[in-house]
């Protein structure tokens, strides 16, 4: 890179043994680091200044975190219950199911006690109205001589 005051180049410099290389600003006159703009390092205060917005910045990123962490506690609260609510209901499903085949075998003992009760019915009735008629039959042939 080159500034206005004199010619500077960057420089790599550490070992393969770190993540990377670090970069130094090489001006060509013995100082390392300072301003690429004009070949001066940076003051104290800017430096204060600069530390400050980064304190502040990470405090912000912080607190986002922690947010979006409770954000996401909260989902998998939810996820969680619905999960268990998903499974109360296919018990309740099961359960319904089950009562439903029941009810459908009472239906059919039902219907054939009825249907029972409904033949004897029949039966008695037609044996009274034999009896009846036989009654009659046998009075009228006693009146006839018969």
């Amino acid at each position: 890179m080159e500034n206005s005051g004199a010619a500077c180049r960057m420089k790599r410099t550490g070992s393969l043994q770190r993540k990377g290389f670090r970069k130094q600003q090489d001006c060509g006159n013995g100082q390392r680091g300072g301003n690429t703009m004009d070949g001066q390092y940076v003051s104290m205060e800017m430096h204060k200044e600069f530390e400050k917005r980064m304190i502040s910045e990470n405090e912000r990123l912080s607190d986002e975190d922690k947010r979006q962490n409770r954000r996401i506690d909260a989902l998998e609260d939810t996820v969680r219950q619905i999960g268990t609510l998903t499974a109360s209901v296919e018990k309740l499903a099961i359960s319904v199911e089950s009562m439903a085949k029941a009810q459908e075998q009472q239906s059919g003992r039902l219907e054939a006690i009825e249907k029972r009760d409904g033949e004897m019915w029949r039966k008695v009735t037609g044996y009274i109205a034999t009896a009846v008629l036989g009654i009659i039959v046998g009075f009228i042939f006693k009146k006839i001589g018969m």
